[in-house]
């Protein structure tokens, strides 16, 4: 997070506009994999790399997808033979990544003495991976795991803060309120850290990216076509699985297990963007013209990349 405020603030001289969300997209798969993956390297900015390129191809429309018994249009297309070629890119490199955490656990430190250090999700899951495990995963069921946490860490997350900075930009009134519980917040503690998200209570209003029928329906939702972060305050309505108003993470049995990581991700990002700036869209643009029209993939992002120019905060 620091890394990406640093990167803002070094682009915001003499009112020129920056890419923010091809920013926020990164900083967010970094941090995923950070996580899942242990620290930074080439091989992982590579996996990355094909992550995305195979979220994209996965999520577009494909002929062969309406037509599937037709073999020529497979052949015809490529879209088999690159998805084949993504992951067999993804199986080398993960499976050098896993080499690599079996070496350094098997590997003493040179001066003797042991040494404590953070596990990663590989760590973790290579803990079941042991003959003595109380159940066993193999290389490829690892391999699958991480893969699914890096496309639906890094994807989600990103998408949503996008979605919340455009609505903000559209309706300043709402951008303002939330940056000023932020900077409240954030300055009556003199620094920030994750234990303040939760003093957060405006920020943490639900964004709906959601089924398009239940998050427009009259009969439970006030004015749903627009973005009202006051509807959930004080709203008993929440998305831990048991109100079907609202499925964000999905329910019950089948609610997605990284809820926690990927809120996380969310708030700590938006709060920080809008603690230490203020926005506003290039060369005057009139925020009714922003392109709001979403294109299909994994998630429901937005078409266009949002270029705003950013004025530091001082506080």
């Amino acid at each position: 997070m620091s890394k990406l405020i640093n990167w803002v603030v070094s682009n915001a001289t003499g009112g020129s506009p920056i890419n923010l969300i091809e920013k926020v997209f990164s900083s967010t798969y970094t941090a995923v994999s950070r996580v899942a993956l242990g620290g930074e390297s080439k091989e992982k900015d590579e996996l990355i790399s094909v992550i995305k390129e195979s979220s994209e191809l996965i999520g577009g429309f494909n002929i062969q997808d309406v037509f599937s018994s037709l073999k020529l249009l497979h052949w015809i297309s490529g879209v088999t033979s690159r998805l084949e070629n993504f992951h067999q890119r993804s199986s080398n490199i993960l499976q050098n990544i896993i080499n690599q955490h079996i070496k350094s656990k098997a590997t003493p430190p040179m001066d003797g003495k042991s040494c404590e250090q953070a596990e990663d999700l590989v760590d973790l899951l290579l803990n079941f991976h042991k003959p003595n495990a109380e159940f066993q995963l193999t290389v490829n069921n690892i391999k699958t795991v991480i893969q699914d946490v890096l496309v639906g860490g890094g994807e989600t997350s990103s998408a949503t803060v996008d979605w919340a900075m455009v609505e903000m930009i559209k309706d300043p009134s709402i951008m303002k309120k939330a940056q000023a519980e932020v900077r409240q917040v954030f300055d009556d503690r003199g620094s920030f850290d994750e234990t303040t998200i939760p003093e957060l209570k405006y920020l943490k209003t639900r964004v709906l990216v959601n089924v398009w029928a239940i998050g427009r329906d009259s009969e439970y939702w006030v004015d749903a076509e627009r973005f009202y972060p006051k509807s959930f305050l004080d709203n008993p309505i929440e998305f831990m699985g048991m109100n079907f108003e609202y499925i964000r993470f999905g329910a019950r049995r089948k609610i997605c297990p990284g809820m926690t990581f990927g809120l996380a991700n969310v708030e700590i990002m938006l709060s920080q963007l809008l603690y230490h700036f203020d926005w506003k869209l290039p060369n005057g643009t009139c925020s009714d013209y922003v392109n709001m029209k979403d294109f299909f993939g994994i998630t429901m992002r937005r078409k266009d990349y949002l270029y705003l120019i950013p004025t530091p905060y001082r506080s």
